[in-house]
């Protein structure tokens, strides 16, 4: 029976058969038993949560981002423009986008709730990031046709199998370590590939420094992140503790 407001189902089993002590076991939409408030239960909670903050700020910060001056295009504040530029290149930058899908897929408990997830992320930024344009009468209500709508379409068509890298980084494997470096690696990466990491003599001091500046960020969080993630992995124990893997 649904609990309204409640984002779980309580299945009918009697104190007993649950073994909570009557507190009740709910099933989370992806099929993962949890019983009721209990610290597991919490933690699925919050962790979706925390999915949802970092989705809607990427969003929101995207689009501050991109907001500009009269100062700055004429050339009288090439310092903030710089600074500005820098910051958009950085939280605009396909990774960090990518990190989305694969975060949301590490938070789910099985492969179709990954897979939901790692487009609703992603969509869910472009969401805010194109409402708050319109909302503010930034960016106009063609926002929502024409160009912009191959953003929906990649996070839609990418967002799942990058959920999937997140869900699959869940495993204390080879293949789950594998996994989980996709993200930082391929921060690392997109300033090598798109040829960033270098001083662009052909375009105006500012945007030549906030390309050099958001590509060694990326490198240098990227570097972190996988030096991180090594060393965490290494400290766990070899054999997976039951019921932290899903099959």
């Amino acid at each position: 029976m649904r609990k309204q407001g409640a984002e779980y189902e309580s299945m009918a089993l009697g104190p007993a058969e649950r073994g909570d002590g009557g507190g009740g076991v709910f099933v989370t939409p992806d099929g993962a038993g949890v019983a009721a408030n209990s610290p597991r239960r919490n933690a699925v909670g919050r962790g979706w949560l925390l999915v949802v903050a970092l989705a809607a700020a990427v969003g929101a910060v995207s689009f501050l981002s991109n907001i500009t001056s009269d100062e700055q295009l004429s050339g009288q504040a090439d310092v903030v423009l710089a600074a500005r530029w820098s910051l958009s290149l950085i939280v605009n930058a396909g990774a960090v986008w990518a990190a989305l899908s694969v975060a949301a897929g590490y938070r789910a408990r099985s492969r179709w709730a990954a897979v939901v997830s790692g487009a609703a992320a992603p969509t869910l930024a472009l969401v805010v990031h194109y409402g708050a344009g319109v909302v503010t009468g930034w960016i106009g209500a063609a926002t929502w046709s024409g160009d912009n709508l191959m953003w929906f379409a990649a996070a839609v068509l990418l967002g799942p199998f990058l959920g999937l890298i997140g869900h699959a980084a869940r495993r204390p494997t080879g293949a789950g370590m594998a996994a989980a470096l996709v993200a930082p690696a391929g921060a690392v990466l997109q300033p090598v590939i798109m040829g960033t990491l270098r001083w662009d003599g052909s375009v105006p001091w500012p945007n030549a420094l906030a390309g050099l500046v958001s590509s060694i960020v990326l490198i240098v969080a990227g570097v972190t992140g996988v030096c991180a993630l090594a060393r965490i992995r290494l400290s766990r124990p070899s054999s997976p503790s039951p019921g932290c893997v899903s099959k």
